[in-house]
């Protein structure tokens, strides 16, 4: 969903995210990101998720890094890092 809001003298752009996109819009959207660890010369990939993630979505993501470490933090497991002690 897109809207434009204006508010006295400022506009103001929304953009919201279906509470379960696709799978195809994480997949692009790693494949776009995951492009920066070559570009950078990173030696491993973090990719952050405000959304659930099934364990078989993940398993995908992963398997198209190839070699190169991911970490994914979906909703849940950003969730749980927060609520945990240490959070």
């Amino acid at each position: 969903m897109s809207a434009a809001i204006a508010t006295g003298k400022c506009g103001w752009r929304l953009h919201t995210l279906p509470r379960r996109p696709v799978l195809e819009g994480y997949k692009t959207k790693f494949e776009h990101d995951f492009a920066g660890v070559a570009t950078n010369g990173a030696h491993g990939f973090a990719f952050f998720v405000n959304q659930p993630m099934t364990i078989g979505e993940r398993e995908l993501l992963q398997a198209k890094a190839g070699a190169v470490p991911v970490e994914i933090y979906h909703l849940e497991r950003i969730r749980s890092l927060l609520d945990s002690p240490k959070g």
